[in-house]
């Protein structure tokens, strides 16, 4: 738009998004929530918020031309577990199901877990350190299961990243909606996205009896964000929470494991692997 911030108000912005949406619906969307982004950090600035009006894009303002938000509720149901974990154990590309697997037990967000690297895993101590998008990081338990899968992946000579990749550039995992595809049409499971795998490992935990303040630190959500208000939990304390989120969700699977034997050998859906 070639108009000065202050001239733009929820009028402008209506006009703009009325004329934008005949083609493109979603993308004017996404760009008017953006747009309000950048006016609420305009506003933050002391030299910068006398120039905007930070309501003016904002969709409590605009409520009557945006669309309804709507809230994504993808999950798998404690039911699918099985079928989903059988058909991920099917997977050619092991870095591939293991990331999977990691992502329904550590609720990480898709780029934290894909940009582990094998500086960051700390077997000795049961740690991982993840690049988290509220602080530089995070520090989670390192549970017996995933901590199986991980010793079984292949370190990649000259690539330091533990979900490698041949084919990508960045020498790790990068598209995972691939493989996660060919694991719900083989698990004959409806849609359930990456960030679902997220939303996975929160629904379990609470049905796990975790309580809410531990599955959002291990998440790594805001301070603000946590029910039962912020009191964050020593790796130790984490780790009595996480591990029984994994047994629960191994047990819902029916993955046997016994972190006792060094093969860490599993039953999978009545298989043996």
């Amino acid at each position: 738009m070639p108009l000065p911030l202050a001239l733009i108000d929820q009028d402008v912005i209506r006009e703009w998004y009325a004329s934008e949406a005949k083609t493109a619906p979603i993308q004017a969307a996404r760009a008017v929530a953006m747009f309000s982004g950048f006016l609420g950090w305009c506003a933050t600035k002391k030299d910068l918020r006398s120039f905007v009006n930070k309501d003016a894009a904002r969709a409590s303002e605009l409520g009557d031309v945006l669309p309804g938000a709507k809230r994504r509720r993808d999950a798998l149901e404690v039911n699918q577990l099985p079928a989903w974990f059988a058909s991920v154990e099917k997977l050619p590309n092991r870095a591939a199901a293991a990331y999977l697997k990691g992502l329904v037990l550590t609720g990480a967000r898709r780029e934290e877990l894909a940009g582990l690297r094998w500086s960051d895993v700390d077997m000795r101590w049961k740690k991982l350190t993840i690049a988290d998008k509220v602080e530089q990081t995070r520090q989670i338990p390192l549970t017996p299961y995933l901590a199986s899968l991980l010793a079984g992946l292949p370190r990649v000579k000259g690539n330091p990243y533990v979900f490698a990749s041949a084919t990508s550039k960045s020498g790790r995992i990068e598209e995972p909606r691939g493989p996660h595809g060919t694991v719900l049409a083989d698990a004959g499971i409806g849609h359930v996205s990456i960030h679902g795998l997220r939303r996975t490992f929160s629904l379990l935990g609470e049905a796990a009896g975790a309580p809410a303040g531990a599955i959002a630190q291990v998440m790594g959500h805001k301070p603000s964000a946590l029910a039962e208000g912020y009191r964050p939990r020593s790796i130790d304390a984490l780790r009595v929470f996480l591990d029984r989120i994994e047994a629960f969700v191994l047990e819902r699977a029916g993955v046997e494991f016994d972190p006792t034997k060094p093969s860490g050998l599993q039953l999978v859906a009545g298989g043996n692997r």
